[in-house]
């Protein structure tokens, strides 16, 4: 996509926002995409369909091998490549209302990808490209990130993948499910954020572990060490949401 095609796409997403286009907005998304002053073709070429996600996990495993033969180099934090596709698959990283048409994020950074909010907390909003990443970086390790549809990005996600330290961390990602995904029920464990009241803790909750981990960096190569390795340091605050048996 290109820089007009940036704009034009965050002009499309106010007038839909608004309901001005509901009954023809998949004819206007598509106009809007193959305008050759909106988009520029990629190279080696690559062919993407327009098909249903039910999950993050559906969506990464759909483009790690289509968009691979571009290359790691024209993938990572592409913001052409990652705002056309966000705007291509729109229909399935929105969610829908009772008439089928998008409810759309407040914030454009959910679909669009520009140089300003690349360098921000907004450039991993992105909901396609948080899929991706989170497939391709961590696999079945983010089971319950990755279980979860393509158009949330519920506070888990928002708050490891939204780091980069915390994410590119070899066990932070395996940790935090350990302690907070419980694999009974495929969710998130209830409370381990907190009341979300500024600045109420749950105590052992994600929050504080991420503070926890920050102090024993003094000590040790936390970033840099396993799962595993990483629940044996834990003090007694995270007893209660260890799993029984971590090595099953």
């Amino acid at each position: 996509m290109t820089p007009e095609g940036m704009r034009e796409a965050q002009e499309y997403l106010s007038i839909l926002r608004d309901g001005k286009r509901q009954r023809t907005w998949k004819k206007d998304l598509d106009e809007l995409l193959s305008n050759p002053d909106n988009a520029t073709p990629v190279s080696p070429q690559i062919l993407v369909e327009r098909r249903p996600f039910a999950s993050r996990r559906e969506a990464g495993q759909y483009l790690q091998p289509r968009l691979s033969p571009l290359g790691a180099g024209k993938i990572a934090g592409n913001p052409a490549l990652w705002s056309w596709l966000g705007m291509f698959y729109l229909e399935q990283a929105a969610r829908r209302d009772s008439a089928g048409n998008p409810e759309l994020s407040t914030s454009d950074a959910a679909y669009i990808l520009n140089l300003r909010n690349l360098s921000d907390a907004a450039g991993y909003r992105h909901r396609l490209m948080a899929a991706y990443e989170i497939y391709t970086r961590h696999g079945e390790k983010a089971w319950c990130m990755l279980a979860q549809p393509l158009y949330s990005m519920e506070h888990f996600s928002a708050f490891l993948y939204g780091s980069t330290t915390l994410f590119n961390a070899v066990g932070v990602i395996d940790l935090a499910h350990l302690l907070y995904a419980d694999r009974k029920t495929g969710h998130y464990k209830l409370g381990f954020v907190g009341t979300g009241r500024r600045g109420n803790h749950a105590p052992g909750g994600l929050s504080r572990l991420i503070a926890v981990l920050n102090q024993l960096y003094m000590t040790y190569d936390v970033y840099g060490m396993a799962a595993q390795q990483l629940l044996e340091l834990l003090p007694a605050e995270f007893d209660r949401w260890k799993p029984a048996d971590p090595a099953s």
